[in-house]
């Protein structure tokens, strides 16, 4: 395992995890209409669910000797519900992007790291199939 790029990776997920607690509350915030009820409390447990990743992954970068970033992406301010979902779905896709990048660096000694990222993929994936179908693709 190139310790060094495992912590490139973990620190590129740990700053679109902190994009996601601040656009899932940001979208908690803005959303309007009756689509409202059903919505914003998917939103507010998307931003709980990112920044419990973010805790988890900022501890592995300390853990291997890294110091995690404080980059945080650019915010999507849409404020219509599809446009909100189709950006969603963007940041999840790109998540299982670098959660399978960093696992395909991972290597085979770290076994706690393997299974961290593995089950990381997982979650995000559940989130993509999920919107996938709110979407109808």
């Amino acid at each position: 395992m190139d310790r060094e790029q495992i912590i490139a990776d973990l620190n590129e997920i740990l700053s679109l995890e902190y994009t996601a607690v601040l656009q899932y509350t940001y979208e908690e915030f803005v959303l309007k209409g009756i689509e409202r009820q059903q919505f914003a409390p998917m939103f507010r447990s998307e931003a709980t669910e990112s920044l419990g990743h973010a805790q988890l992954v900022g501890a592995k970068i300390v853990s291997l000797g890294g110091t995690p970033t404080t980059e945080v992406g650019p915010i999507d301010t849409s404020t219509e519900l599809r446009a909100i979902l189709e950006n969603n779905l963007k940041l999840e896709t790109k998540a299982v992007d670098l959660y399978s990048r960093a696992l395909e660096h991972a290597g085979e000694d770290d076994v706690a790291l393997r299974v961290m990222l593995e089950n990381q993929v997982e979650v995000e994936k559940h989130s993509v199939e999920e919107l996938q179908k709110l979407l109808a693709k």
